[in-house]
């Protein structure tokens, strides 16, 4: 290789290490990623439109009102469709003290609503869409589903990743409900 076919290497090599700072400089998000919400700490508020109504809900909403577990799920999540049936009954039960919200993670509302109408619960909670997944990274997930339940006052008092069981919903919400001195 002659000295002439080594500069240009070193140059062209040069020129791509510039170019890749430039890119890091200039387009790298240095922002750190949302930190994951501690049991005790106060539930962000988030506004999102209701699939069947289109209405705005905010979690903000409920604040004073009822308790909320906030569950994050998706069409794809095989977990997420053995625990929405059971989210209905925990809704049914508890319906005065809580309320299930049940954010669809960036999926179409056709996809969405179709998967809702096939397991019977469109009309049981409301469930809300995040077409671009803004409420699911404000909340840091990174599991599916993911549940915050959040008492009255909005402080999140328990946090499940991954599916729950009935009777551990029911165990969430009445621990919220009735806590020990």
């Amino acid at each position: 290789m002659s000295i002439y076919s080594k500069k240009i290497l070193v140059s062209i090599a040069a020129i791509l290490l510039v170019g890749v700072c430039l890119w890091l400089l200039l387009f790298y998000d240095r922002t750190p990623p949302p930190a994951f919400p501690s049991i005790g700490s106060r539930a962000e508020n988030f506004i999102l439109a209701d699939l069947k109504s289109g209405q705005q809900t905010g979690l903000a909403e409920f604040r004073g009102k009822k308790i909320v577990m906030l569950n994050f799920w998706a069409s794809w999540c095989l977990f997420c469709n053995r625990e929405m049936p059971d989210m209905a009954a925990l809704q049914k039960e508890f319906g005065k003290d809580l309320i299930v919200l049940a954010v669809n993670r960036a999926e179409f509302k056709s996809v969405a609503e179709n998967f809702a109408r096939e397991r019977g619960v469109d009309d049981a909670y409301p469930l809300l869409l995040d077409p671009d997944d803004a409420v699911f990274k404000q909340y840091a997930g990174f599991a599916m589903p993911t549940s915050f339940f959040i008492d009255k006052k909005g402080i999140i008092r328990s946090v499940a990743l991954g599916p729950l069981t009935l009777e551990q919903m029911r165990e969430r919400v009445s621990t919220i409900l009735n806590p020990k001195p």
